[in-house]
């Protein structure tokens, strides 16, 4: 409730309390009715001046009819009182944002609609800068590649002449590349991938995601469970954020409609 509703209640209940009272003071005599009942009359009528909801300056205008026949049986002359017309500068200040209201609730949908799209949009652009997964059920050639980038300053390069599938014991392992020694390069492995790496001075295992700068030669195995769980948790993530997204513009709307 605002404070103009809290006004107009106040003013209301003591025009009641005032009529309850000259109800009971009433003696039936010409003086109280001037002394009395002319004022109140008056009084109610400037009141109009602070209301304007139709059913209350109603009321006002029954409490103005009832005294002013009350005046006329007393002294034969009915006044001719009418309620103020409605004053707008009589509204306090505060109650005015109500004007406004409406607008900002409708720019405020518009900026959460714009922070939404433009969510999206940075999320797909991360998602597709971010290194691809690799295929589910083979690792080839071409895929690793993709991942390789050259240093500056070194004589290491990408082409794909330099990476065939892994043969071991003379059986090509089709979730296996190798990457022939050379200059060095570098990498950015995606999850899902082991990777077995010479840096021309020594060899460890790294398992991706990983960014790996100075590679002289390096085998690159898929790790399948890692692989799928990586794609399943990224499309949980964007189908979750995405639902999240929708949930909250929808919640802003309905809110929206229902305050109009």
């Amino acid at each position: 409730m605002t404070q103009y509703s809290r006004d107009t209640q106040q003013i209301l209940l003591t025009i009641q309390k005032r009529h309850e009272e000259l109800l009971r003071q009433n003696d039936g005599s010409t003086e109280f009715v001037k002394r009395e009942v002319q004022p109140f009359i008056e009084r109610i009528a400037q009141e109009g001046r602070r209301i304007e909801n139709s059913q209350e300056r109603s009321v006002l205008r029954d409490f103005i009819g009832y005294w002013s026949a009350i005046v006329n049986e007393k002294t034969g002359e009915f006044p001719i009182v009418r309620l103020e017309p409605f004053d707008l500068s009589q509204i306090p200040r505060s109650s005015n944002l109500n004007l406004f209201r409406q607008p900002i609730r409708y720019y405020l949908l518009i900026a959460i609609t714009i922070i939404i799209v433009v969510s999206a949009i940075i999320a797909f652009v991360l998602f597709r800068s971010s290194p691809t997964l690799p295929n589910a059920t083979s690792l080839t050639p071409q895929e690793v590649q993709s991942w390789c980038s050259t240093t500056p300053y070194s004589s290491g390069t990408c082409n794909l002449s330099r990476f065939e599938q892994l043969v071991t014991n003379r059986h090509v392992n089709p979730k296996a590349v190798l990457m022939n020694k050379g200059g060095p390069v570098s990498f950015n492995v995606p999850a899902g991938i082991t990777v077995d790496v010479w840096n021309c001075k020594e060899t460890s295992t790294v398992p991706g995601p990983k960014k790996l700068n100075f590679v002289c030669q390096a085998t690159f195995y898929l790790n399948l469970s890692s692989a799928l769980r990586m794609k399943e948790s990224i499309q949980i993530f964007y189908l979750s954020s995405f639902s999240a997204s929708l949930g909250s513009l929808t919640k802003s709307g309905a809110e929206r409609l229902e305050n109009r």
